[in-house]
């Protein structure tokens, strides 16, 4: 399992940690939760030192933007298709005739004006 954390949330948990050690509380936990709990410590200062690659920033960038083209082109397909089948062309209809989220459409609105308008050439 993967756990994403804000900052504050990350800066907390580590600083109840590092209270947990100083003021021994080994005593109230098993010996599985202390080592438990030393892991997460131990995997926490890990993370906090690597620093993001430019590979990596990168890669992810790339992954974004291949996401947010294949959204658009889903929406873009279902509006033709709406507009061809003289369907009424509204942000749930094109949610669900694209299979993404509604919030998906809301997030992409202004290209879907672009796109639900004819063009005149």
């Amino acid at each position: 399992m993967r756990l994403t954390l804000n900052q504050q949330e990350y800066t907390t948990l580590k600083r109840l940690i590092i209270e947990a050690n100083n003021q021994h509380c080994a005593k109230f936990l098993s010996k599985e939760e202390w080592s438990t709990l030393l892991t997460i410590a131990e995997r926490i200062e890990q993370t906090a030192s690597k620093p993001i690659t430019e590979k990596k920033r990168n890669a992810t960038k790339e992954a974004t933007q291949k996401r947010i083209r294949e959204a658009k082109n889903k929406i873009s397909n279902a509006v033709n298709l709406m507009r061809f089948e003289n369907k009424k062309i509204t942000i749930a209809s094109i949610a669900k005739e694209a299979g993404v989220s509604y919030n998906t459409v809301k997030k992409y609105r202004d290209s879907i004006n672009e796109i639900a308008t004819p063009h005149t050439v």
